[in-house]
């Protein structure tokens, strides 16, 4: 913790709630490990770990522990792509069957008779705003009469290439007319193939190149050399009845080898603290960090203000509803904070991973928060909304105190 967290605004007596939060997780084995991350006007206000990497092996986390950061790549990859937008080598309104040919004929699913499957032709095409917005149709599968189609491409088949993933993505049925709804699915999976086409090189070379060297995330990738593997956590399930936690296998790690050719843009990716405080301290500061220049600030400010209107908004996912938050191009974004179930200011914007992962950045509070956990399922107890409150409120003790 900051020896001054009062000097950017902060109490300390108050911040000192999440430390004994956090810590009363863990001894209770809720949670096997999280590390925390709070900055405020570029000043470090927290950074504490706590629990096990490992708990069979008595792993602690350290300060380089690798996590697996799932959709917080999106994130990420929206930047990339929008740095190709910045350049003029991509468009919004590009179709992506100008990269991708195949999805010049997707169809669209509107219903099943006797186990036989209803499509529709497009009536619009899907764009590259589609993908970044999540209104493309693309999902994850959630429908029954489609979740096995699904299935069977093994998206995580470490022998494909992101290509040849894509190709087979290109025949399956979209969920819905493009820009007619959101839906949370592999839209970012195929905006990393759009990358790949219009920069001409792969994936990962590109987000290395242009994203992770310039800004000194030196662990974040889309594996783990063999060197870096002992600082990877293990990954932990907590069990629906017994709540204990057990470890297990996931199926995605067989893309955490070094030297396979599929990079998954919608949650491949592995990181640390330090380097994702890199990333989006970056987005904070307007699109720059130290003498890098990643975005500029109109490009920022599109990336995270909301786009979706009238029956898009809020984002949903199945039947649970984001009370008071939109998306903009991959990120979700605060829009009315008097219903938001995330505590943050008007225009704070924020994502996580399937594994416990969260980052948030409020513009109006100068403010960067990040947690790093290894469980599923996600979130099973709500240590990011505990610590984004705790954080506000020590903001709101400070401000009262000096008022």
């Amino acid at each position: 913790m900051s020896d001054l967290p009062e000097e950017v605004g902060l109490s300390s007596s108050a911040l000192k709630r999440i430390h004994d939060v956090m810590s009363n997780y863990v001894a209770q084995t809720k949670i096997p490990g999280v590390t925390i991350t709070v900055v405020r006007r570029g000043k470090p206000i927290l950074f504490e770990f706590f629990g096990m990497m490992d708990i069979q092996s008595k792993k602690p986390i350290q300060s380089d522990t690798i996590f697996r950061i799932k959709s917080m790549t999106k994130p990420i990859v929206s930047v990339a792509a929008l740095m190709l937008y910045e350049a003029g080598q991509i468009r919004l309104d590009d179709p992506i069957s100008m990269y991708i040919p195949e999805f010049s004929t997707a169809r669209v699913f509107v219903g099943s008779v006797d186990g036989n499957i209803e499509l529709a032709v497009l009536e619009r095409p899907i764009t590259v705003y589609h993908l970044l917005t999540h209104t493309s149709g693309l999902s994850y599968g959630q429908h029954p009469t489609t979740e096995s189609l699904y299935t069977q491409i093994d998206v995580s088949n470490p022998k494909c290439t992101l290509g040849e993933i894509v190709s087979k993505l290109a025949q399956l049925p979209l969920a819905h007319q493009p820009g007619t709804r959101w839906t949370y699915g592999l839209s970012h999976d195929v905006l990393g193939r759009v990358i790949e086409v219009a920069a001409g090189t792969s994936l990962d070379q590109y987000l290395h190149e242009k994203i992770f060297a310039p800004l000194n995330m030196l662990d974040t990738a889309f594996c783990v050399p063999v060197e870096n593997i002992e600082r990877l956590t293990a990954l932990y399930e907590i069990e629906a009845d017994s709540r204990r936690l057990q470890a297990i296998q996931d199926p995605f790690d067989r893309l955490l080898t070094c030297g396979h050719k599929l990079f998954l843009g919608g949650g491949g990716l592995v990181s640390t603290a330090h380097d994702y405080l890199q990333f989006a301290q970056m987005l904070l500061n307007d699109g720059k960090l130290g003498n890098t220049q990643v975005l500029t600030s109109e490009t920022v400010r599109l990336m995270t203000q909301n786009h979706l209107t009238g029956s898009l908004f809020p984002i949903r996912f199945g039947d649970w509803e984001a009370k008071g938050e939109g998306y903009g191009l991959g990120v979700g974004v605060i829009v009315d904070p008097t219903v938001s179930e995330l505590a943050g200011s008007q225009g704070a914007y924020t994502w996580s991973g399937g594994a416990s992962t969260h980052f948030w950045i409020d513009p109006e509070e100068a403010l960067v928060g990040l947690i790093l956990s290894h469980y599923v399922p996600m979130f099973y107890y709500p240590i990011h909304r505990e610590l984004r409150s705790l954080i506000y409120q020590a903001i709101a003790h400070e401000r009262h105190r000096g008022s």
